[in-house]
């Protein structure tokens, strides 16, 4: 059976929440979408990320981050599917561990030449996040908190967070326990006047979170 996770929010209740709370998993797949508003067409591009394999880093085993492009089969333009995955996953410089008993997924930086924590489990509202975004320097700030229910009747743990960015209050993509957040595996940047990265469809052994046009249609993903 078909999973699909509820994403209306319930800030009225916080359910006991399902113990599978880890991320890196290597059949989980994130289907990232490209918005851009100015454009007739304002789907522009998608791509298919995964974990392709481990790697050690400073005597650290870190999960490596591939990507593959997502095609229209009748593109132009990328918003008029059905869609199929392009064929091989290009090695890209992300690099990801996670203590699945501290509940703490890490990023590991080559810019830095050092890892910043990418997920944190454990936040509850009212905390602040300082690397949340690598730029600018101001804090993410947690503000609210709910359950996302599956349709197997579990949950997950479901974060809404703020930040001042560039002197403008401005909600950030919001987090949800062991899938990521609403643009994807990582967080580089937020949805400015919502362009940019959307996470389309998360999928795992079944279990499917996001569009439902494009998660659960007839032909939504194609062959592999």
């Amino acid at each position: 059976a078909v999973l699909f996770l509820a994403i209306q929010p319930t800030f009225a209740t916080l359910h006991a929440q399902n113990s599978d709370r880890q991320l890196l998993h290597a059949d989980a797949k994130w289907d990232i979408a490209l918005k851009d508003d100015s454009q007739f067409c304002p789907w522009v591009s998608g791509h298919t990320w995964k974990i392709i394999g481990d790697t050690s880093i400073n005597g650290q085993v870190y999960s490596r981050v591939g990507k593959s492009p997502v095609h229209a089969v009748n593109s132009p333009p990328f918003c008029a599917g059905p869609y199929i995955h392009g064929p091989d996953f290009l090695a890209m410089d992300h690099y990801l561990r996670e203590d699945t008993t501290a509940g703490i997924v890490y990023y590991f930086s080559p810019a830095l030449a050092d890892e910043i924590v990418l997920y944190d489990w454990n936040m509850v509202p009212g905390d602040t996040l300082d690397d949340f975004f690598p730029d600018p320097d101001d804090l993410v700030i947690v503000n609210g908190m709910d359950s996302a229910q599956l349709s197997n009747g579990t949950y997950r743990k479901r974060w809404y967070l703020h930040s001042w960015w560039y002197g403008e209050l401005i909600d950030m993509p919001e987090v949800v326990e062991g899938i990521g957040s609403s643009i994807g595996l990582l967080h580089f940047s937020p949805r400015y006047y919502g362009n940019g990265s959307h996470l389309w469809c998360y999928q795992r052994d079944g279990l499917h979170m996001g569009s439902p046009n494009y998660c659960t249609g007839p032909s939504p993903l194609g062959a592999e």
